[in-house]
């Protein structure tokens, strides 16, 4: 993505560059005169006629606002990449976490699986006895045959 953004970039920056070389060139250049030293001026100086200095300078002007939208637009960018970065470590931590509470549940529940799939089993039992007329409450150990 930061490539791609430089690279989106640097071809505009290249753009913008050979457009404002050619800008000159693009106008009517019969207007423009070389002056030499001495003619009012201490050095020599192309002289350009007042409307294709206005429309340079507009020029100038339009791609100075254009370069300062795109600088605007790549920093909420960079601000928009920072913020999905913070919420994808975020995620990131929260799924760490919730894989470690799944692993243990499951190794809780693991255990209890083992522990009811066991034959053996600690009972309490009572009965009554019609003959001698008691109850009797006992407890022991258990095996199972049948579950139901």
């Amino acid at each position: 993505m930061r490539e791609k953004m430089r690279g989106l970039v640097l071809t505009f920056s290249v753009v913008m560059l050979l457009l404002m070389l050619g800008t000159p060139a693009s106008s009517n250049i019969e207007e423009i005169h070389l002056r030499p030293r001495g003619y009012e001026l201490d050095t020599p100086a192309y002289i350009v006629s007042p409307r294709n200095a206005r429309d340079t300078l507009a020029l100038i002007a339009e791609q100075d606002a254009e370069l300062k939208a795109l600088r605007e637009h790549i920093t909420r960018q960079g601000e928009d990449i920072r913020a999905l970065n913070y919420d994808i470590t975020q995620i990131e931590e929260n799924v760490g976490l919730e894989r470690a509470a799944w692993t243990q549940k499951n190794a809780t529940l693991a255990k209890e699986v083992r522990r009811l799939h066991s034959p053996w089993a600690l009972g309490f039992f009572g009965g009554y006895d019609p003959i001698r007329r008691e109850g009797t409450v006992g407890m022991g150990l258990v095996f199972s045959i049948m579950r139901f």
